[in-house]
């Protein structure tokens, strides 16, 4: 009888929380979904034998509480601000075990450092979640929102949830550009391309065949300006942004973007939305007065030239402004340019984020 009684209790207030929920969020999504690489992850390699993970200081030295989370970077990740903007909950690292029970109706987030669309990118840092598993996750995590609230109600989450996939810079940086790379004894830079789109594509369709329907494609990002990179041209650049990694980056966008108006006009009734983080972040790097910052091309943590050829650790020094900074790391955004280009993909024009921006697609 004890039993039933809770059985019920349980259930009253699973079915008020969604209620309450349902009412309140008509003007935002459902849950958040975030697929992806070390610019998203929030803790996913905190607790497997992994050499990408971020759970030490002074990562997280502007977080709240100044406690190292996993994020790669100095305080808070894009997904962070989309969700206090929206107020709801974070979502979770989904390996974490605090995502359980009623935290499943936030989401989850299931980006991985060292993370790409080919899983054998990233096998120098060892265990880390690359986008096949991290799809796989997203199916458990379905099966146990169906076992929370019923199959209905998680298929209408899922279908208003803002789902994120940010992916492709270590197929680059992690794989095809190792130092004894198959990849690159195999295929030229075209080919290789023509190898991750398709990849790409059957893994966002899966992602839509689980029950995804407003879903944000980003781009890769200015390659050739990350601090590593330019560190590795020390002494031939002069700090300037490597060209050669820059055209890759666009010719891989520029697959991207058709990728991104293929799945919009073969599955009409699904959203897709192309990110342009390559032109967003070159704004930043091209004009830094614009938006506040000095420092562009020299990471705030980090050894070596320009602060990219050793990764932040908690014996490196740190730069006393990070607002001043574009880079936190050889490889990641800081908080500042992070709460920036959470702004764009909320507010800003077509030529950021289209066919239209978030606050659109959940108006």
């Amino acid at each position: 009888m004890a039993q039933s009684l809770w059985a019920l209790w349980m259930l009253a207030m699973v079915t008020s929380w969604l209620v309450s929920r349902n009412t309140a969020m008509a003007d935002r999504p459902t849950a958040m979904f975030i697929f992806g690489d070390s610019l998203v992850d929030v803790g996913m390699n905190n607790n497997v034998p992994s050499l990408a993970r971020a759970n030490y200081r002074p990562n997280g030295i502007d977080y709240p509480g100044g406690v190292p989370t996993g994020r790669f970077c100095n305080g808070r990740l894009i997904s962070d601000f989309l969700s206090e903007y929206w107020r709801i909950p974070p979502a979770l690292a989904y390996d974490d075990p605090a995502n359980m029970g009623e935290t499943l109706l936030n989401g989850a987030n299931f980006a991985s450092a060292g993370a790409g669309i080919l899983n054998d990118t990233g096998m120098v840092f060892n265990k880390r979640f690359p986008m096949d598993q991290q799809v796989d996750f997203f199916r458990e995590h379905k099966e146990k929102l169906i076992a929370l609230v019923g199959t209905e109600e998680a298929s209408r989450i899922l279908a208003g949830a803002s789902v994120s996939i940010t992916i492709g810079s270590n197929d680059f940086l992690s794989n095809y550009f190792i130092p004894i790379s198959p990849r690159r004894a195999r295929y030229t830079l075209p080919e290789y391309i023509n190898l991750l789109i398709p990849e790409l594509k059957r893994q966002v369709m899966s992602i839509y065949e689980i029950g995804a329907r407003k879903i944000v494609v980003a781009g890769v990002g200015p390659l050739g300006c990350i601090p590593f990179i330019i560190a590795m041209r020390f002494g031939t650049n002069q700090g300037r942004c490597v060209e050669k990694y820059q055209q890759i980056a666009m010719d891989f966008n520029a697959r991207l973007v058709s990728l991104v108006q293929e799945l919009q006009e073969t599955l009409t009734d699904a959203t897709f939305l192309y990110s342009n983080a390559f032109d967003l972040s070159l704004q930043l790097i091209q004009n830094p007065a614009l938006y506040g910052f000095t420092t562009v091309n020299k990471a705030c943590c980090g050894r070596g030239p320009y602060g990219g050829l050793i990764a932040c650790n908690r014996f490196d020094p740190v730069c006393p402004d990070r607002t001043k900074y574009v880079f936190w790391d050889p490889f990641h955004p800081t908080e500042a340019v992070n709460r920036l280009v959470s702004q764009q993909l909320l507010f800003g024009p077509p030529s950021v984020i289209s066919p239209m921006n978030l606050s659109q697609l959940f108006a």
